[in-house]
């Protein structure tokens, strides 16, 4: 199950990174909020490659802070215009919060920090 888990985050970090370089490309950006929102999907994807990298430590702090990043994301996703990538990226976030669940269930972590 983990590695499922680690799968889907590497997915939601190629999905984010790729999203950011298509904005790039068809969006002319030169008002200050395009960069700014272009920064943000870069910075999401580069969050979700961190955390299928980390995922394999398991340590409560990354599965918990794991949790509560993937709960922002989905609350993002759906407060704006919902489109089908909306709607492709909530699949993606609850798939990935059922996994985080089911993986600490199952298993039990450190309670470190990180070490």
């Amino acid at each position: 199950m983990a590695k499922i888990l680690r799968i889907l985050l590497a997915v939601s970090c190629l999905l984010w990174v790729i999203l950011g370089i298509i904005y790039f490309t068809k969006i002319q950006i030169y008002a200050l909020q395009h960069w700014i929102i272009l920064a943000l999907m870069i910075l999401n994807g580069l969050c979700f490659g961190i955390f299928a990298y980390l995922i394999n430590k398991k340590f409560l702090f990354i599965y918990i802070s794991l949790l509560l990043f993937i709960i922002v994301n989905a609350i993002l996703t759906i407060t704006d215009q919902i489109g089908i990538l909306d709607w492709v990226v909530l699949a993606l976030n609850i798939s990935i919060i059922v996994l985080i669940i089911l993986e600490m269930k199952g298993r039990s972590m450190h309670f470190y920090i990180f070490f």
